[in-house]
């Protein structure tokens, strides 16, 4: 991090620290493991051809997030390490938004949400970005977030779009909107120079608000989490100091809030070593431990407030709790969880491409068994938009990046004059979001492709991408669920 930068978050320091989430006996091992894995790498890819180049063209695909529609069952919105899946067939299809068209850095993790009209709701570290046309044009609506770090977008069960800010320099806030993303008001006056993190608004009534943030530390105070919370909408406040925050911990992360009780919240805390979750059951006054896990990297709560799943990407598998997040149980182990998110009855559920078979699979009996439904292979190219739109042009110098990386078909298109093994003019990674320019860490990780010369290599098979989801897995970098 560059401590001169006044726009630096605690996404950043997460990020950096995210190579000690290990276990200390794991971190004693890790040269060694790398070394070994690092010949079994260079092995594999001798046996798929002579001399293979690595092409190194973004981060380890992964995917993150998902939003629905909240009217139409067909329209789904997925995050991802390289932009943005949208379908618009309930999942038949998965169709590719990049980086470049929605307006955000290469390496931020940006929170979505689908607004009323089918808007897609975007925030960036450099503002709040909106795509219409299932993401065939985007642009920044709201002079009031220009140039805002807007950490967190939610959207209320009355319809309501919220914004949070969290910059580094600046008092911080909530804005909210009533016209679907096309104008945005701050519900009051900014509350603090406090970094946010999270913003959840209680499902049962809308006018209860809560958020999680941090003050920074400084040479005299350690690092001070709060949970804030209104009663009005936004328009008054009240905060409450986190107190259990531990020294080798970094943050707390808001997970939800009862949707039959609108004093019930649930807050993950991060450490370097486990997640803890709490629950208060007085809209934050008071905090108890519930679980202690890995890492908790996904939340989905009930509508009737009875079940609970949370899950992780390393150590934690996918949990489940009957009683309302008193007591939990492994439901599944071994799976590698980015992302969960409910609709209806169906429980969604981000998973590692490469490790667990698929991105994104589809659960209707509560988790126990889960159906995939995305495989990173099956994206056919950028979503499908009229003559004009912007995307498939500000997309296309990527595209050729995206076919060697995911393993596409061929139904992919190739932009003229490149090729799979060209450089297609992929963007710059190396400002880290938020940071203003920081160098990005290794742990980002990268989407890696072979290419001889000019021609393209054989796509790495499934043995190479376990090989390098393990390395990068042992230096992941850490998103917010």
């Amino acid at each position: 991090m560059d401590a001169m930068n006044p726009r630096m978050h605690l996404r950043d320091a997460d990020a950096m620290l995210g190579a000690m989430r290990v276990t200390r006996t794991r971190s004693l091992a890790i040269p060694g493991l790398v070394g070994l894995f690092a010949a079994a790498l260079v092995t594999t890819l001798g046996a798929m051809g002579p001399a293979p180049v690595a092409q190194a063209h973004g981060r380890f695909p992964a995917t993150g997030e998902v939003a629905f529609h909240p009217t139409d069952p067909d329209v789904i919105l997925l995050r991802t390490t390289f932009g943005l899946l949208a379908t618009d067939d309930g999942g038949g299809v998965f169709r590719w938004v990049c980086p470049a068209a929605i307006g955000a850095r290469m390496t931020e993790d940006p929170h979505i949400t689908i607004a009323a009209d089918g808007g897609f709701v975007v925030g960036l570290f450099d503002g709040l970005s909106r795509g219409t046309g299932g993401g065939c044009d985007w642009d920044f609506p709201s002079t009031e977030l220009t140039d805002r770090v807007v950490i967190d977008v939610t959207r209320s069960s009355d319809g309501t779009l919220y914004a949070l800010t969290s910059d580094g320099a600046a008092p911080n806030g909530v804005h909210r909107s009533l016209d679907e993303d096309l104008s945005w008001t701050a519900t009051n006056d900014a509350i603090d120079p406090i970094l946010f993190e999270t913003i959840r608004v209680a499902p049962s009534d809308p006018s209860q608000i809560y958020l999680t943030g941090a003050y920074p530390p400084t040479a005299d105070t350690p690092r001070r989490p709060f949970v804030y919370h209104s009663a009005d909408g936004g328009v008054t406040w009240d905060s409450v100091a986190f107190t259990d925050f531990r020294a080798d911990d970094r943050n707390v992360y808001l997970l939800g809030v009862d949707p039959t009780d609108s004093g019930r919240i649930m807050v993950r805390v991060r450490g370097d070593f486990t997640d803890r979750v709490y629950v208060s059951e007085d809209s934050g006054q008071t905090f108890s431990e519930r679980i202690s896990v890995g890492d908790v990297d996904a939340f989905a709560w009930s509508a009737d407030g009875t079940t609970v799943w949370l899950g992780g990407r390393t150590d934690t598998g996918l949990h489940r709790s009957d009683d309302g997040g008193e007591t939990f149980s492994v439901i599944h182990a071994d799976l590698r969880v980015g992302c969960l998110g409910l609709r209806g009855s169906e429980l969604f559920v981000c998973a590692d491409n490469y490790e667990d078979g698929y991105a994104l699979g589809r659960s209707t009996d509560g988790g126990a068994t889960v159906t995939p439904m995305l495989l990173f292979a099956d994206v056919p190219g950028t979503v499908t938009c009229s003559a004009g739109a912007a995307t498939p042009a500000a997309c296309e110098a990527d595209l050729a990046d995206l076919i060697v990386d995911l393993g596409l078909g061929g139904d992919a298109g190739v932009p003229d004059g490149g090729g799979p093994g060209s450089d297609g003019g992929t963007e710059d990674a190396a400002a880290d979001g938020g940071d203003g320019g920081t160098t990005t860490p290794a742990s980002t990780g990268c989407a890696c492709s072979t290419a001889a010369g000019s021609h393209p290599g054989p796509a790495p098979g499934p043995a190479v991408a376990l090989i390098l989801s393990f390395v990068f897995g042992l230096f992941g970098r850490r998103r917010r669920p």
